[in-house]
């Protein structure tokens, strides 16, 4: 029995013994391991799925030896929760879109920037700073944006299409079937936009217009669906589809939807992703140093081209090619974005969530 215990104990001291050997030796062979351990340089990064590429993240913890934690979110509704339930603790960076930026702004979450520790600021595109949701930038930097449009198939129409927002609302004016996002204020407001020229200031009656509106849609909508819709448009399930620029220049840079287009139609949304600090962050000083590591011009565009965002540093956005889109021109060349809206509101959650639940119940 003794023998039998003695044996039991050296088993098990082996094992210790061989797990603090793995990693001994894992820290003396890598660099940014020792400066980790040793340091706790560590830093962790709310964002999108895919939002920022993975090689870029390994090369970055290999240069500075700081590690870095992606938490992934699938909506701002996710990610505000999430934030909200913590108090932002262990969160250093988030990507919000600009309405959910405004919230945590409001709701003084955020830290102001120390914009002497950005070495890029003024290699950004100035037309994407100083909106609705932080008109001095105090704390947001535009990290991607896009425009919210219609994706079409080009073999459904004898040329691009020009009637804007009616491909979508018009059943006289549509050539089939549409495809709609999953999103309340987006559907809500677009039809605003096609009725009234407007987002804001919407009056009851104008409610129940929208309302009306989208009931009588809805027979020639054939799905709506946050997945990527430029798959409905290859499908030829539908002809016309609300969706971000970004999918369909994703799906011609692929080779695989060499048949789409993008129409830009009069008064479109434009959406913003930013870089924000969460107030209840740490390493601070470890966060700029990741920030401007993104901003660098050749990690900007691998991310940018990862998902098919327009990027915000003013040298990659007039390297971009934006052929695939009609309806406007060269955005490069444009003085502002004042002709875009965005999908903000003075329309209560109460209302909206009135209409949403009408029409998914027609």
């Amino acid at each position: 029995m003794v023998y039998n215990f003695v044996t039991k104990v050296m088993i098990r001291c082996g094992f210790i013994v061989f797990w603090i050997g793995i990693i001994a030796l894992f820290i003396y062979l890598s660099p940014a391991a020792r400066l980790i351990f040793k340091s706790g340089r560590v830093i962790t990064v709310a964002t999108w799925p895919d939002y920022i590429d993975e090689d870029s993240i390994r090369e970055f913890e290999k240069n500075t030896g700081i590690k870095v934690y992606i938490n992934f979110y699938e909506n701002n509704e996710e990610l505000l929760s999430k934030l909200e339930l913590t108090k932002s603790q262990g969160y250093d960076l988030v990507i919000p879109t600009d309405s959910s930026t405004r919230i945590l702004i409001e709701k003084g979450m955020l830290k102001k920037l120390d914009k002497s520790k950005l070495n890029f600021w003024h290699e950004l595109d100035s037309r994407l700073l100083g909106h609705y949701f932080d008109p001095k930038n105090e704390y947001s930097i535009p990290y991607y944006w896009d425009i919210m449009g219609i994706g079409y198939d080009k073999t459904a129409f004898m040329q691009p299409p020009s009637d804007g927002w009616g491909l979508l609302f018009d059943k006289n004016v549509t050539p089939g079937h549409v495809g709609m996002t999953d999103d309340p204020r987006e559907v809500i407001l677009s039809a605003a936009q096609y009725l009234f020229g407007k987002v804001t200031d919407l009056n009851s009656e104008e409610l129940e217009q929208i309302k009306k509106l989208l009931l009588e849609q809805k027979q020639w909508v054939e799905s709506y669906s946050d997945l990527r819709g430029e798959f409905l448009l290859y499908s030829k399930t539908s002809a016309v589809a609300m969706i971000p620029s970004f999918q369909v220049w994703a799906g011609i840079k692929s080779g695989q939807f060499k048949n789409l287009g993008f129409l830009v139609p009069k008064k479109a949304f434009m959406l913003i992703d930013n870089i924000v600090i969460p107030k209840a962050g740490s390493n601070t000083d470890l966060v700029y140093e990741f920030i401007n590591f993104l901003y660098q011009k050749d990690v900007l565009r691998i991310n940018a081209d990862l998902q098919g965002f327009l990027p915000t540093r003013k040298d990659l956005m007039l390297e971009r090619d934006t052929s695939y889109i009609s309806g406007i021109e060269n955005l490069s060349k444009l003085k502002d974005f004042k002709q875009f809206s965005f999908f903000d509101s003075s329309i209560s959650l109460k209302d909206l969530n009135r209409i949403w639940l009408a029409v998914k119940a027609a």
